[in-house]
């Protein structure tokens, strides 16, 4: 191998991971909340979000 794939090799072997995003959810459960529904990506559905009394 040449000295500078070693290098690079070693480089990448070695290198932090590092989140580039992340995300923080906080759920919540009740028996009077009714039709909830959530994605990955978005999240919770709330404008479908029916609460009963």
């Amino acid at each position: 191998m040449l000295p500078a794939r070693l290098a690079e090799s070693s480089l990448l072997h070695d290198r932090p991971v590092i989140p580039l995003r992340y995300r923080r959810d906080h759920l919540v459960r009740s028996e009077r909340i009714r039709d909830v529904t959530a994605d990955a990506f978005t999240g919770p559905a709330l404008a479908r979000l029916k609460v009963t009394d």
